[in-house]
């Protein structure tokens, strides 16, 4: 996304608070450290981003630590990545380690908890659960067992660093009442937070790619992307998934995007339901 491009969707959400960069690798875009310092000084909104944490260049580093509330370097080959967190400072960045949870890393995290031994360079932990989406290999994606309960309880002990974990997780904590209920943010598509692509194209999730769930930016304010189609529809599936459940009011019913990755561990209480059109809403070409 060019500079100025992006600097006019800042101008279009004027009352955002945070902006999460990803990528590809943020780092690698020819005006990144100008892109964090607009959005601070210009905008006075906290810029984050993730990274692999390659190409951590001196400028890099000096604006991150200027500008930004947190960096993640997000583990792919092992949690020696995390060491790549040495170059902040971390009076003034949040340093966090994104893991992301499938069906290949789940040994290897519940591993690396049990351990309960981390970098001094780690502020903080996000387990991020696989989806499906875009080139993800469907084979990937986790599926519920007494191990991932297991790893649910290890989140939850006490580690020197906190332990955190998106939203898709949430049904995961909700139905095994791992956590008090004021402790979760369920799936915000569409409800605090929405997705912007390289080509201002938004959405109110990063995962809804398909372009019924797609506006152009270009001519149109916050207030009319926030109360469009799109984002009644996404808030109207949230309000509706697991009718029945007691602790819907908690979970949502988990992520409306992809149910196969909704880890309820307490199936007679708290099942996913999808009617018919909740299926054609969401996954249906237009």
């Amino acid at each position: 996304m060019p500079l100025e491009q992006y600097r006019s969707v800042l101008e279009i959400f004027d009352r955002v608070y945070q902006v999460a960069l990803g990528g590809g690798e943020p780092t690698l875009h020819p005006d990144f450290t100008e892109l964090l310092h607009l959005t601070r000084e210009c905008y006075g909104i906290v810029p984050n981003y993730s990274t692999n944490g390659d190409h951590l260049s001196e400028e890099v580093i000096a604006a991150t630590n200027s500008w930004c509330g947190a960096v993640a370097v997000t583990c792919h080959d092992g949690f020696h990545d995390i060491e790549k967190l040495e170059a902040f400072d971390g009076k003034r960045v949040a340093r966090v380690a994104h893991l992301l949870l499938s069906d290949r890393t789940l040994e290897p995290i519940i591993e690396f908890l049990e351990r309960n031994s981390f970098s001094p360079y780690l502020d903080g932990i996000i387990v991020l659960l696989y989806k499906p989406c875009g080139r993800a290999d469907p084979s990937g994606i986790l599926t519920w067992s007494p191990r991932v309960e297991h790893l649910a309880q290890l989140m939850v002990a006490q580690h020197k660093v906190k332990v955190g974990f998106d939203s898709c997780l949430a049904p995961l904590f909700t139905s095994n009442r791992l956590l008090p209920t004021e402790t979760y943010d369920s799936c915000e598509a569409g409800r605090f937070s929405l997705y912007v692509d390289w080509n201002s194209m938004v959405s109110p999730c990063s995962f809804l790619r398909d372009p019924q769930w797609q506006q152009n930016l270009e001519g149109t304010g916050a207030n009319q992307i926030w109360n469009s189609a799109p984002f009644l529809r996404i808030r109207q599936i949230l309000r509706s998934q697991c009718p029945d459940c007691n602790l819907r009011e908690i979970c949502f019913g988990g992520c409306p995007a992809y149910r196969e990755i909704n880890l309820c561990i307490s199936k007679k209480n708290c099942s996913i339901r999808y009617s018919d059109l909740d299926r054609k809403i969401l996954h249906t070409k237009s």
